[in-house]
């Protein structure tokens, strides 16, 4: 498995559609600062989105703004321009919970609002958008739990989309869309437990180490340590909540010594493996 769909799957995320309908008249959404993660999507119609201190936009069909932490934000009925006549919105809202406590890498990578639209995502985001609009229409048994899982693979690819056209934003999240680093990440990726050194990652990707070490740097803003050191915890955190023993999961991570394995796990994530589950 490639890199970027193990750090999709690590953080065991679950989207649920909450609010789904076609809105008509003088209709406005106030929506508050909860910090979770959300996005909506333009199923017709269009609307206005006014966001405090960030701006103001025109949403038309097929256009998506997500949240990695929802701001507080309004969304209102837009004029037509034929004699001030309204027409029908529809949206479509979802928001996204994650298991795991590793994405807030993730979501730091992201921008405070990300405005995707309908000219930008069209290959990808109109075979979804026909399916949804398909099921809104007939609402047979099973519809919503469809919804959901259509909306999680909007998430999914909206983040593929912005690594794919934002490479230039230094974050740990770049790294999975960086092709000369792509041979080091997947291999840490495929074989956590090895003892991969600065050296060994930069043959890999056929580098000098120098240049390997300030090229990782540059793009992520973490050296390559750093990012070996998180995704053995990541994979730890998911393995131990699972069941498996401290002992084990140390050894699959490539920690020969539980109490080594023990203080970084602590120091990363504020207590000790033993207690995992206590804290899931």
């Amino acid at each position: 498995m490639e890199a970027f769909s193990g750090l999709i799957q690590q953080f065991q995320f679950h989207t649920e559609v909450y609010h789904n309908a076609r809105l008509c008249g003088n209709w406005k959404l106030e929506q508050q600062q909860t910090g979770k993660t959300c996005f909506h999507l333009v199923t017709g119609g269009r609307c206005h989105l006014s966001i405090p201190d960030y701006g103001e936009a025109i949403l038309g069909f097929g256009d998506l703004i997500l949240f990695p932490k929802e701001l507080h934000h309004s969304m209102a009925q837009q004029d037509t321009q034929a004699a001030g006549e309204i027409e029908d919105t529809g949206l479509l809202c979802a928001k996204v919970d994650f298991g795991h406590s590793g994405v807030e890498m993730l979501l730091q990578s992201l921008p405070e609002v990300l405005i995707l639209k309908n000219s930008e995502t069209r290959c990808w985001l109109e075979p979804l958008l026909q399916l949804i609009v398909s099921e809104n229409a007939v609402r047979k048994s099973g519809s919503s739990a469809i919804l959901d899982r259509l909306s999680e693979l909007i998430f999914i690819y909206s983040l593929r989309h912005f690594l794919d056209h934002h490479p230039a934003r230094v974050s740990v999240l770049a790294l999975y869309a960086d092709t000369r680093l792509s041979a080091a990440i997947n291999a840490i990726h495929t074989d956590p437990a090895e003892n991969w050194t600065i050296g060994s990652l930069a043959q890999v990707c056929a580098m000098s180490r120098t240049s390997f070490a300030n090229h990782f740097k540059s793009v992520s803003g973490w050296t390559v340590m750093q990012y070996l050191t998180w995704w053995r915890m990541q994979i730890a955190l998911g393995q131990l909540r699972q069941g498996k023993s401290v002992s084990t999961v140390s050894y699959q991570v490539g920690y020969q010594s539980e109490s080594a394995f023990s203080r970084v796990f602590v120091k990363h994530f504020g207590f000790n493996p033993g207690k995992t589950n206590r804290q899931s």
